[in-house]
């Protein structure tokens, strides 16, 4: 059995992939997003001024979070997608995505953008309050002007399998533990206060940023090549070989 910080319906390709090859998946939605209304007007105020010259998702969850109101005033944008999950969303959504690194991480972010003459342009970034300052630092030495919008609280979330996982956890019966944010990790180790219990299970990592924020609690990973859910699936196939 092996258990993944994300909830059923989210991870439900993975869970689907994972049984084809005789693996057991426990989802655990840990956090919760919640919409703040307050900074999201914020957002269409600044999306009516059109003073920006890129705009950058760095999740799905920050579209399927904004009303459906905005998503017109999104149409004359050049939209940068963090990977392929947020791509599909905005194109589900009739929006057309110019940009999108070949590594998507913000380390990826910030790699496209040296090999773009960006000085003096501006970037509007609609995401997460929970989000580090990594990108906004980086992209300011580069010489864009910054603008981010914290359109998403995170919210800790005690999910209905929490306390099966708890169990199999004490007896040994979970081999691995997918974590698929640095914001899922704070979450987990919220929630499980022993760390003893999972020194010794296998952990995998969607990305670089997740894998830094274990290694805070003093836990190593190992890190999706691509980041990914179906890059973890690669990961996870080497390691239960």
């Amino acid at each position: 059995m092996i258990a993944i910080t994300r909830g059923e319906e989210a991870a439900s390709n993975f869970i689907e992939m994972a049984k084809e090859v005789g693996i057991n998946v426990l989802a655990l939605e840990l956090i919760r997003l919640i919409p703040n209304t307050k900074e999201i007007e914020r957002l269409k105020s600044i999306l009516k001024d059109k003073r920006y010259d890129y705009l950058l998702f760095m999740s799905a969850n920050t579209i399927e979070i904004l009303d459906q109101s905005i998503l017109p005033l999104l149409k004359e944008s050049k939209i940068i997608a963090i990977g392929p999950k947020t791509r599909a969303s905005l194109e589900n959504h009739d929006l057309r995505v110019s940009l999108m690194p070949a590594k998507y991480s913000s380390y990826g972010i910030v790699d496209l953008f040296k090999s773009i003459d960006v000085k003096g342009k501006r970037i509007l970034i609609p995401r997460s309050s929970a989000s580090d300052n990594y990108l906004r630092d980086n992209l300011t030495r580069l010489g864009l002007e910054v603008k981010e919008v914290y359109v998403y609280d995170i919210k800790y979330n005690i999910d209905k399998n929490l306390d099966e996982f708890i169990k199999l956890l004490m007896n040994n019966m979970i081999t691995c533990i997918i974590f698929t944010s640095a914001s899922n990790v704070d979450a987990f180790f919220t929630l499980i206060k022993d760390l003893k219990l999972v020194e010794k299970v296998h952990k995998i990592s969607i990305g670089p940023f997740t894998a830094n924020r274990l290694k805070t609690y003093g836990m190593d990973s190992i890190i999706a090549n691509e980041h990914t859910l179906e890059g973890i699936f690669k990961e996870l196939s080497y390691l239960m070989k």
